[in-house]
């Protein structure tokens, strides 16, 4: 979800927030590259939601989560939580 991420945040706050934010996040995250397989059973889990307008993104996501086995995610998206993943407690981890 780096793409939407990153658009978003040009959009609304400026490069210079992209440039903190890549800086600060991505540096201590993983990147998991979407081959051929991944793309597949995305587009797979999208054409099975049918009617729920869920994006490729966010199928191709949910797949390397349940791959992975993590069971949180960061963000306001209600799809994660239709999709049984927890929302991170931000405060929490504070």
């Amino acid at each position: 979800m780096v793409q939407e991420s990153w658009a978003l945040m040009q959009t609304r706050l400026g490069w210079e927030a992209v440039e903190a934010w890549h800086r600060a996040l991505l540096a201590r995250t993983e990147v998991v590259w979407v081959d051929e397989e991944l793309h597949r059973l995305g587009a797979a889990r999208c054409r099975q939601a049918g009617e729920r307008r869920l994006s490729l993104t966010d199928c191709v996501s949910f797949e390397v989560m349940h791959r992975e086995r993590v069971r949180e995610f960061i963000g306001d998206d209600e799809h994660f939580v239709e999709e049984a993943f927890g929302r991170h407690d931000k405060k929490a981890a504070g």
